[in-house]
């Protein structure tokens, strides 16, 4: 690989020279924000990688930081287990409030 710029890659300002052909990657941001499809379409895949094993609830939301303006994975996962685990105990509390009288005579039947 040969670097057109006798000065090597200029990266926020510091030049990089000598950098390996193979561990060199660039990754290009979209040039249009995604349509309400695309963002349909991504969801769908990460519930299908998610539900088939394929990817971690970490890569997931890893995939969808960019477009959701997620800035930090760790505290969004963190969130997303309260989250589940604030409904969870809703549904509980829910179950017991509307648990039906016991009959009378104290049989359970």
């Amino acid at each position: 690989m040969q670097i057109a710029s006798p000065g090597g890659l200029l990266i926020e300002g510091k030049s990089f020279t000598d950098l390996d052909e193979d561990g060199l990657s660039l990754r290009w941001r979209a040039w249009y924000p995604p349509t309400y499809e695309d963002r349909q379409y991504e969801a769908q895949a990460l519930q299908l990688n998610l539900a088939s094993g394929a990817m971690s609830r970490e890569s997931a939301v890893a995939a969808l930081a960019p477009t959701y303006d997620i800035e930090d994975v760790d505290s969004e996962l963190q969130a997303i287990e309260k989250d589940q685990k604030d409904a969870l105990d809703r549904e509980v509390t829910l179950a017991k409030a509307t648990k039906p009288p016991k009959p009378p005579g104290g049989d359970d039947q």
